[in-house]
């Protein structure tokens, strides 16, 4: 299970309670301009994103290809696809991004060594650091239903990161269930 935070711009977002509404309602997808538009506040942010990251690209779609093979028009796709991904393409950091125009959704895989918790968040806490000066200065962890400051200590983000990576995947449609106690079966209660 993959670690996510959602880095909002928080003049559009001030409180986890509209954090929480943006990502379950998707609403920064329709705020956000079509991929194609390098005006958008999307490519800024990714630039900047490889700019002081050099091992990181940003992707360009191949609209007119790829609107081909999703069968829709060109335009479709493009507002459709409306972010930018940014990623490492030799795969060496388990950190990607998702840059929207108001949003980056960062997604971090777990790691192959549990012993690299605190360096990768150390790289998370970095990446909010840069974000935070462009903005993108109010971070929600949808695992923990809270907000964390763009300038965590790492060692929150840490601990933010082992709980959604360690945690057992939950069925989808099941709550998580609470461990059941030691006591009498329930069909020796009376």
């Amino acid at each position: 299970m993959s670690f996510e935070l959602y880095v909002f711009d928080s003049t559009r977002v001030g409180t986890v309670d509209e954090a929480r509404e943006q990502v379950d309602s998707g609403a920064y997808f329709d705020r956000s301009r079509p991929h194609s538009d390098r005006t958008a506040r999307k490519w800024k942010i990714a630039d900047r994103l490889v700019a002081s990251h050099r091992h990181l690209r940003a992707e360009v779609f191949d609209i007119p290809a790829m609107a081909k093979w999703e069968k829709q028009a060109p335009e479709a796709f493009d507002a459709k696809n409306a972010y930018v991904p940014v990623g490492d393409p030799d795969g060496g950091d388990p950190v990607r991004f998702t840059v929207f125009d108001d949003v980056v959704e960062i997604y971090v895989d777990p790691p192959a060594d549990p012993a690299t918790f605190e360096s990768v968040a150390e790289r998370i806490r970095d990446y909010l650091a840069g974000l935070a000066m462009h903005g993108f200065d109010l971070v929600f962890d949808p695992q923990g239903d809270c907000l964390l400051a763009p300038d965590a200590d790492a060692a929150v983000l840490a601990a933010a990161y082992r709980f959604a990576c360690e945690r057992p995947p939950q069925p989808p449609g099941k709550p998580a269930t609470v461990a059941a106690s030691p006591g009498k079966p329930w069909w020796k209660l009376w």
